[in-house]
Order: C-alpha cells, then sequence, then structure tokens
C-alpha cells in the first residue's frame, strides 16, 4: 500500500499475514498496538505478538493518558447512514469498552470515550479532535474493493501516548447498514465495525482469540465483548486509574476529554514535517474466501522519516514531543468458489 499525503508525509506499505485459526483459545490472546512497523506477514497466532524490533528493541505499548476522551461525529455523516445512526453505533460500541468488568478487580476500565461537539474535520484532525468520518466518495486507501474502515492515530513514538484519534468508514465501496441484517450477505453492520474500531482508537491491536471482537476477521453482530477483548483493555486501563506503559504504570491524566492540542472544529495540525503515516489492514469478513495476504492482517506501526531526508522515527532519533501517524484499517474478504 503505498500513497503520500504530502512531500513531508508518507504512507509505508502495510503488513499483512494470514491469521490462521488455533486449535486451542490462548489464554491471553490480546495485543496492544506498539509504537513501530510489524514485519511483513507477521502473524500473531503463530508468533505472537509484535512488541520489539532489532533497531528499537523494545517498544512503547500505545495508552491514553487522560481516563477521558472525545470522539467526534463528522456532521456531514454519510447519504447512506444518518448522524442519528451514526450517533447510536458509536455511543454502544465505546460503552461496551467503558463498561467492561475487569476480572482481577470488578472495577471498570479508567477509559471513558464519549461523544464530543461534531465536527467539519474531514481528514486527519493531528490530535485537535477525533472525528468518525463516512468516506461516500474520495476513499484514498488502497484496496477499496475489500476495505471497510481504518483508524489513524497521532502518537508520541518515545512514550507510546495517543494524542488523537480518527476513525474513517469507506461508505463509497461498502454496502454499510446501521445494524446486522442477517439477509443481506453483503452488507457490513455499523455497530460491529466501529465496536471493533474503538479497540483501536483505544489501543489494542488485534487478536489470536476467534471469538473476540479484536480477532483479526469481521464477523456481522460481533457487538459484545468477549473475556480476551476485556482482559485486553484492562491491561491497558487499569481500574485504579494507572496506565501500563513501557516504563512501568503511571497515573491517569487530566478528567478532562479536551483535546491535548487544543479542539477544533475543523481538522487540525502539527508540523507536518515531522509526521509520518502507516496504513496496517484489519479484519475480514468470515464468508471461507481469501483476500491476498498483503490486505489481510494488520499490526502496528511508526513512520519511516522525520521529513525528507530526516533521520528515522522510531530507531531513537525522535524526541518524545515529536508524534507520528498511524493506522490501521478493517477489511471485507471476499468469498471465492467452493472449489479453488
Amino acid at each position: 500500500m503505498t500513497q503520500v499525503r504530502s512531500a513531508a508525509r508518507c504512507l509505508l506499505s502495510a503488513c499483512g499475514g494470514l491469521l490462521a485459526l488455533c486449535a486451542a483459545r490462548p489464554a491471553a490472546a490480546y495485543c496492544r498496538e506498539v509504537a513501530a512497523t510489524m514485519p511483513a506477514g507477521y502473524n500473531p497466532a503463530d508468533a505472537g505478538c509484535f512488541t520489539s524490533d532489532y533497531e528499537a528493541g523494545v517498544l512503547p505499548p500505545l495508552f491514553w493518558r487522560n481516563q477521558y476522551v472525545n470522539y467526534n461525529l463528522n456532521r456531514a455523516a454519510s447519504k447512506y447512514i444518518t448522524l442519528s445512526q451514526a450517533r447510536q453505533a458509536a455511543t454502544l460500541a465505546f460503552a461496551q469498552w467503558a463498561t467492561a468488568v475487569c476480572p482481577d478487580s470488578g472495577g471498570s476500565p479508567s477509559i471513558l470515550a464519549t461523544e464530543g461537539p461534531t465536527v467539519d474535520c474531514d481528514d486527519q484532525s493531528e490530535g485537535h479532535n477525533n472525528p468518525i468520518i463516512f468516506r461516500d466518495t474520495g476513499w484514498t486507501h488502497t484496496d477499496s474493493a475489500n476495505a471497510i474502515g481504518y483508524t489513524t492515530l497521532t502518537v508520541e513514538l518515545d512514550t507510546g501516548e495517543i494524542l488523537g484519534a480518527e476513525i474513517e468508514i469507506n461508505t463509497e465501496n461498502q454496502v454499510i447498514v446501521p445494524t446486522p441484517e442477517p439477509d443481506a450477505s453483503d452488507a457490513h453492520d455499523l455497530q460491529s465495525i466501529l465496536t471493533h474500531e474503538a479497540g483501536h482508537f483505544l489501543g489494542l491491536a488485534h487478536s489470536a482469540d476467534s471469538t473476540a471482537v479484536m480477532y483479526a476477521f469481521y464477523h456481522a453482530g460481533s457487538t459484545t465483548l468477549q473475556p480476551d477483548d476485556v482482559n485486553g483493555i484492562c491491561s491497558i486501563y487499569s481500574p485504579d486509574g494507572s496506565r501500563n506503559t513501557l516504563n512501568g504504570p503511571i497515573s491517569g491524566g487530566a478528567n478532562s476529554p479536551a483535546p491535548i492540542l487544543g479542539f477544533e472544529d475543523f481538522c487540525g495540525s502539527v508540523d507536518a514535517s515531522a509526521l509520518s503515516s502507516v496504513v496496517v489492514p484489519g479484519e475480514t469478513s468470515s464468508d471461507g474466501g481469501l483476500i491476498p495476504t498483503e490486505t489481510l492482517l494488520g499490526c502496528a506501526m511508526a513512520g519511516p522519516a522525520r521529513g525528507v531526508g530526516g533521520p528515522a522515527l522510531g530507531s531513537g532519533a525522535a524526541s518524545a514531543a515529536m508524534p507520528a501517524i498511524i493506522s490501521l484499517g478493517l477489511f471485507v474478504r471476499r468469498r471465492r468458489s467452493r472449489t479453488a
């Protein structure tokens, strides 16, 4: 997958690989997103979670510092999904993660994502709002025949702190409906998509547990967290308010959903010369077919450069204040014939 957003921001090739079904469900199959690019063909079901690379060593896992964060629906919504329908699906999707019951303490994860003001931002907000955008036209990511959506995160590479997020839904090339429709085999329900994307929004990668919401294959009606999903979210955001980071637990931030870079209705910006983008493809439909492995699985991510000719991000050259843009995708697997 290759795309250039600007001269200073490059879109890296996506990593991918076919996620195999396991005979026995792993006890802890969830994975956290980290601040580097997963190798091409990496399979977490076989190799475990991607947590380090040969250049940077152990990589910072991603987290939101504040205990409250807003997502912001784009007020234009879609000609296929109304703003009211989008609001209902997003509310139910994010509520699943906020109301999970952590097994060790009985409390809930110390992260609450709720709806903030609607926005006109229809591109990467880069930390000034967290938009949910429907792409009725102008879907720019590759593999439009399979792509359902993308979640883009703006993060600090040295710490793993998430500064902003954006979810895009591919209503241009896919049939997206508000709720599951049993007779609509070619449709994908928004609430299932957003429940999965909300997990990426909060810092989770794909799970090797085939029953999990965060499993890498789309399941219609997958709107209820499974034990592995709950263990995953609780591993990041302890009910005591701490965040589990590379350097150990830290206290959660302010009880305010205000973006750390300041709220803007339109898309904001950070220093463009400091940013890089990575697209990571995501889950697919379980309809019995296969798509090319390079578009099947996602992982995580770091930008390749601090601008044209600059030092590599994720290699120790970036400062703690130098954010990078990371994207995670959602894909549908196309049916193949039974004789194939």
